[in-house]
C-alpha cells in the first residue's frame, strides 16, 4: 500500500506495465514522488511485483520502443546498474519528471 512520507509529494501516478523480460510483464501503478519511484502490481493478477527506489539513485532515464516500433517504454538505470523497464501511455511526461528529480537530487 502506497503511503507518502513526511515532506513527500506525489508528482505522477499512472497505470504501467513492468517489463520483467521479453515475454513477462506485470501490470500495476507507477508512482513518482519528489523522493522515490514506486511500482505496485495489481493484486488480482498472477504475476506480482513491487519495486521501489530513491530518485537520487537514478543514473539514466531513456526511452525505448516496445515491439520494436511502439514508442511507449522508459528504461531507468540506477547507479547500481540495476535496470527497470516500464511501458506506459505518457512516457515523455515520466522522463521529464524523473530527469528533473534526478537533477534536483544532485544539487
Amino acid at each position: 500500500m502506497f503511503i507518502l512520507n513526511d515532506g513527500e509529494a506525489l508528482l505522477m501516478s499512472i497505470l504501467a506495465y513492468y517489463h520483467k523480460s521479453g515475454i513477462e510483464q506485470v501490470i500495476g501503478d507507477l508512482k513518482v514522488t519528489n523522493q522515490r519511484t514506486i511500482f505496485e502490481s495489481k493484486q488480482h493478477y498472477i504475476l506480482q511485483g513491487h519495486i521501489e527506489f530513491l530518485n537520487k539513485d537514478i543514473q539514466t532515464v531513456e526511452p525505448f520502443n516496445s515491439f520494436i516500433l511502439v514508442p511507449n517504454g522508459v528504461k531507468i538505470t540506477l547507479k547500481s546498474e540495476q535496470e527497470y523497464k516500464f511501458k506506459l501511455t505518457d512516457r515523455e511526461r515520466l522522463i521529464h519528471i524523473l530527469l528533473k528529480q534526478k537533477e534536483s537530487s544532485t544539487t
